[in-house]
């Protein structure tokens, strides 16, 4: 997927295939910001939450808790 917030253009979802698909979705996203290319199929992905993905903001934080503990133990 590639797309752009607040003026930031980004690539994401190598999943295993980093190489070969994010070395082209970098080229595309490329284009765009070039303005070679109006739109990009990539860019009209969705990428669908779970249900649960409105608790993020609680949940979070403790997870970065437990993980900055576990940096400090080691």
């Amino acid at each position: 997927h590639i797309g752009k917030v607040d003026g930031i253009h980004y690539a994401l979802g190598g999943n295993g295939h980093g190489v070969g698909a994010m070395s082209y979705l970098g080229h595309e996203a490329g284009r765009l910001m070039t303005g070679q290319i109006e739109r990009s199929f990539f860019a009209d992905i969705k990428h669908p939450r779970f249900f649960f993905s409105p608790l993020d903001r609680l949940y979070w934080p403790f997870v970065n808790a437990w993980f900055r503990f576990q940096d400090w133990l080691n």
